[in-house]
């Protein structure tokens, strides 16, 4: 249900106990006005009829047209990135040594450093891999 439908009905209902309760007390008065009371004397009194603390004041509410919510469209889920499977470090270290034959090596320790290691065996496998992405870059590149 939508907010606005649910204010509407809310609006309502608290209309309809409005009304009840001014119900309640014409009819109350209608009995005390029909009576004599004083301390003295005998017979039932009318009870008090119940009363709305903070009466409903929202007129504006009671006016709104009532509509059916919009279905709710269905969504596909996105399809999660491929996330590319990493490497064994043993692949990564066989695939980084044909590199550096081929005259990348400064590149590779460049690379390394700037993982913050100065040794290939330092690195975690992402780290390794993402070196081995690099250098492959780079001699695409070349």
């Amino acid at each position: 249900m939508n907010i606005p439908t649910a204010n509407a009905i809310i609006g309502l209902i608290n209309s309809i106990a409005e009304d009840v309760t001014r119900l309640g007390a014409i009819v109350e008065q209608a009995a005390w006005d029909g009576i004599e009371d004083h301390a003295g004397m005998p017979g039932q009194r009318p009870i008090t009829a119940a009363r709305l603390e903070s009466p409903y004041v929202d007129e504006d509410i009671l006016e709104t047209e009532l509509v059916e919510d919009e279905p709710v469209e269905e969504q596909t889920p996105a399809e999660p990135e491929q996330v590319p499977e990493l490497l064994p470090i043993e692949q990564v270290r066989a695939a980084l040594a044909d590199y550096a034959r081929s005259g990348l090596s400064e590149f590779i320790k460049a690379q390394i450093r700037e993982h913050g290691h100065t040794k290939l065996s330092q690195l975690t496998v992402k780290q390794a891999n993402a070196v081995l992405a690099a250098a492959e870059a780079e001699a695409g590149g070349a």
